[in-house]
């Protein structure tokens, strides 16, 4: 099994920018991610994970059923979700947070749940 995992925190022209994201080879979703779009993370709140676009929060996953075959989706207006930071240690580069989100399936058309996401790691700057 490969697995992939990422995470960053940075201020570009004075934006601040977050992603984390992590990949798994042999299941789908294949990789589920959360981030920013010039948008300040502050310990103790909760942001909606919508459209990506300045000043927004948003979730995306990576759907690939099969060989060769895959397609991203990201949350929007209709499907959204909620990031939660519960620490961040500029010091240590560590961050903490929940998320959850609903996306619609690509391929069915279905909406699916990512619910109980959590992380707890270091970030680069």
């Amino acid at each position: 099994t490969n697995n992939f995992f990422n995470t960053f925190y940075q201020q570009v022209d004075g934006e601040f920018f977050f992603g984390i994201q992590g990949e798994v080879d042999d299941r789908d979703p294949r990789s589920i991610g959360v981030g920013t779009n010039a948008l300040e993370l502050q310990e103790g709140t909760t942001i909606i994970l919508t459209d990506n676009v300045p000043g927004n929060a948003w979730g995306g996953v990576f759907f690939n059923p099969e060989t060769n075959v895959f397609e991203s989706v990201e949350t929007n207006s209709q499907n959204q979700g909620t990031l939660t930071i519960t620490k961040l240690d500029f010091e240590n580069n560590i961050v903490s947070g929940t998320f959850e989100m609903t996306v619609e399936d690509p391929f069915t058309g279905e909406l699916v749940q990512i619910t109980e996401g959590r992380f707890d790691t270091l970030f680069t700057q």
